[in-house]
């Protein structure tokens, strides 16, 4: 019987390939991924239960319902913070600012001098106290606990805090948060490009204004087919502005996969899922998806992630700045459950990605601390120059790297599942 299901399978899955590959409006083509991407974009920011973020769901859940699946919103209470201006002003100058979140004072209007905390012994009580984040450690960027500093700031008496995090593109950072972390006094990032405006010993004066509310967010569940194991694959969808390249590859993607699988019809039943707060509490939105919705780890054949950034191009700074590549950066990476080494193998040899054996990242080392062991997800560089940044949108990838990449994956989705019915 199982023989009898891989052929079928196979001939199914070669006969749909083919014909979406065709001319005319070929699923995978790089120009309508791209189109994918710059709606994306154009919906603004991306923050959780933002207007932004909401309007994304609402489009993705439209097209998987045009394609036949069984949708639904999957929401959950968050405190939000809706900002709508921070800036600090030195001497003559006007400077933007992001607060870090969890932001716990809505409205800061504030003067007092600055102190350069990483350089100056100096007391920082009523002082504004300057830090730093190095480059490198914008690997971990959603590991506050790099930030221990805040703590002893805060119980010396500092009434605000500037971070200055590191980076190529002179940007502001932005960095997620983690559960349970607060701070009681105002926390901004500066742009590196903006930092030498912040003379230590100078009056500064800090303005913020937005509003904090309790608000629901929501993921977007979509099912199809009624084989009785199940494959998921599932993407974030917010982040702290546009997000081009970070999360609109993997979105991209994940309309492509459903349509495909909406045509090739394979014998499981999928599960696509949209998690919004990504930025939130260690991926809070897979977290509600999984305690609530997700099938049993026993029961999932798959799970595909199409994280950050994975699908862009490669970068080169240089003395005239950052010079855009005409490839996918090569350090981008596949990780996976050692049961599809085969797979990726196969897969993935001698093309330019790096793979990461037994190893999950991002929204999927949730769901492999749950249980969930057979696996591939993706993710791009540690160090892409406009990762979290407020310049990053859809001038970070290409058609031509969103073609090649999701067929790459497309692929890989088809090899796994052919050979282990």
């Amino acid at each position: 019987m199982k023989i009898i299901l891989r052929i079928f399978m196979l001939a199914v899955l070669a006969k749909n390939t083919w014909a979406q590959d065709k001319a005319g409006n070929p699923i995978f083509n790089g120009n309508k991924l791209f189109a994918d991407v710059k709606q994306y974009v154009d919906f603004g920011i991306h923050r959780t239960a933002t207007d932004g973020d909401n309007k994304t769901s609402a489009w993705l859940k439209n097209k998987l319902d045009k394609l036949g699946y069984k949708t639904e919103y999957l929401y959950f209470p968050v405190k939000q913070y809706f900002l709508e201006s921070a800036s600090i002003k030195v001497r003559d100058k006007v400077l933007n600012v992001f607060p870090l979140w969890p932001v716990a004072q809505a409205n800061v209007s504030l003067n007092a001098v600055l102190v350069d905390a990483d350089k100056n012994k100096q007391s920082v009580s009523g002082k504004i106290a300057i830090i730093r984040l190095k480059k490198e450690d914008r690997q971990y960027i959603d590991r506050l606990e790099k930030l221990d500093r805040f703590n002893d700031l805060i119980a010396r008496n500092a009434s605000a805090i500037i971070l200055i995090v590191d980076n190529d593109a002179g940007q502001i950072a932005a960095l997620n948060t983690q559960p349970g972390a607060s701070w009681k006094i105002p926390v901004v990032q500066i742009a590196p490009k903006d930092s030498a405006q912040l003379i230590s010993g100078t009056t500064a004066s800090l303005q913020i204004k937005g509003s904090l509310k309790d608000v629901q967010a929501r993921n977007v569940i979509a099912k199809i087919g009624s084989g009785k194991k199940e494959v998921i694959v599932s993407t974030p969808i917010s982040g702290w502005f546009t997000c081009g390249g970070e999360r609109g590859p993997g979105i991209a993607t994940f309309n492509a996969i459903a349509e495909w699988v909406s045509i090739t019809k394979p014998p499981y039943t999928f599960v696509f899922i949209a998690n919004s707060s990504h930025e939130l509490e260690d991926h809070r939105g897979t977290h509600v998806f999984i305690d609530e919705r997700a099938p049993k780890p026993e029961n999932v054949r798959l799970w595909v992630h199409l994280g950050a950034s994975f699908a862009i191009n490669a970068y080169q700074k240089t003395t005239d700045g950052i010079k855009k590549l005409d490839a996918a950066d090569p350090k981008r990476r596949v990780y996976y459950s050692s049961n599809m080494e085969n797979t990726i193998h196969k897969s993935f040899d001698n093309k330019s990605i790096t793979q990461l054996k037994d190893v999950a990242l991002g929204e999927l080392s949730v769901a492999k601390k749950y249980g969930y062991a057979s696996y591939f997800g993706f993710v791009g560089p540690d160090f892409n120059p406009y990762f979290h940044t407020p310049v990053d949108d859809e001038t970070a990838t290409s058609p031509k790297i969103l073609e090649e990449t999701a067929l790459l994956i497309r692929n890989a989705i088809e090899l796994e599942l052919a050979n282990h019915l």
